[in-house]
């Protein structure tokens, strides 16, 4: 993938996920194209690879990347000021 991309693992029964959704999900739109949300429910079993490789301890983490690098990785629920500037330093 070119474009810069978020990995967002959750889980359907987390409430910090829920409240992260709406907001990761502005900042996308608001984003023009330049970074991609994929959102990755740890509780799948279909996924259970993807949340090995991420040593996902806890939910809600956010992965950042560039191409193939993973340059950030963040457990917990950031306010929206605190994404925007993660998704600035990490993803511009």
């Amino acid at each position: 993938m070119k474009t810069p991309y978020v990995l967002d693992f959750y889980a359907s029964w987390c409430g910090p996920c829920k409240t992260l959704w709406p907001v990761v999900s502005k900042l996308e739109g608001e984003s023009a194209g330049k970074w991609t949300l994929i959102k990755i429910d740890v509780d799948n079993e279909d996924l259970n690879d993807i949340v090995s490789k991420h040593n996902i301890t806890g939910v809600p983490t956010l992965a950042f990347y560039k191409g193939t690098n993973k340059v950030y990785q963040k457990v917990g629920l950031p306010n929206e000021a605190d994404l925007k500037g993660l998704i600035e330093k990490h993803l511009n």
